[in-house]
């Protein structure tokens, strides 16, 4: 009688410490992963059992495990990364020279966000301006960046799609009169804005304020350029 208790309780002891094993996806990861924690854990899972002679030693000895290898492997697995990589064009129309002198303007934009995973550099695009203000026989052609600030509404919050920005270009300022000679001079543009972007990726800038240096402008070299445009947004919404 004794021995078949024993044996019964060998077999489902044994039993016991394969379902551990079966329903814990950390041990079986962190064996899966680890070739020297698999031959140590099989190594020790002998040694009780040889010493023993015990299938409940094994049992708790798995058990044990169970409750190292859960925390261990929350430490050690890689974070997932996100790619945030995507590419914006878009139109926006411009007033430049201030209330006194203001003159329209379109501008063609593309924008490109690499994707870094660098955390303060994952944010930042490269950005191309293509500004016409024909009033004024302007042109301007820029290149530079966005840079997005963490600075953000709640995600429960309705403004959550909301996005403040900082932009910088350098390029090159053409006066292009109706006659006579054209005119170049090296230009830039920087400032910023706020942008709201919808999950289907059409992206609206509502403002965006720059101060505009274009040596040879009617209104001088530097002017204030107020913006609000479309784009759509390929890549990550």
């Amino acid at each position: 009688m004794l021995a078949h208790l024993k044996s019964w309780w060998t077999v489902h002891a044994t039993l016991i410490a394969a379902i551990i094993v079966f329903l814990s996806p950390s041990i079986q990861t962190y064996i899966g992963s680890n070739a020297k924690g698999a031959m140590a854990v099989g190594a020790v899972w002998a040694i009780i059992l040889k010493l023993t002679k015990s299938p409940l030693a094994s049992v708790v000895f798995l058990l044990a495990l169970l409750l190292v290898a859960t925390p261990a492997m929350a430490q050690t697995l890689p974070t997932p990364t996100t790619n945030t990589a995507s590419f914006n064009i878009g139109a926006a129309a411009f007033g430049l020279g201030g209330a006194a002198s203001a003159t329209p303007a379109s501008d063609v934009t593309l924008s490109l966000n690499p994707g870094f995973n660098n955390k303060y550099f994952k944010t930042l695009e490269l950005r191309s301006d293509n500004l016409l203000a024909p009033g004024a026989n302007l042109q301007y052609y820029g290149g530079g960046v966005n840079w997005v600030t963490p600075l953000k509404f709640a995600s429960t919050s309705a403004f959550a799609p909301l996005s403040f920005y900082v932009d910088a270009t350098a390029g090159v300022g053409r006066i292009v009169p109706a006659s006579g000679a054209t005119v170049s001079h090296v230009g830039f543009m920087a400032g910023g804005g706020l942008r709201w972007l919808t999950s289907s990726g059409v992206q609206v800038t509502l403002v965006e304020i720059n101060v505009l240096h274009t040596p040879g402008a009617p209104w001088g070299s530097n002017a204030p350029a107020i913006s609000g445009g479309l784009s759509y947004v390929f890549g990550k919404h």
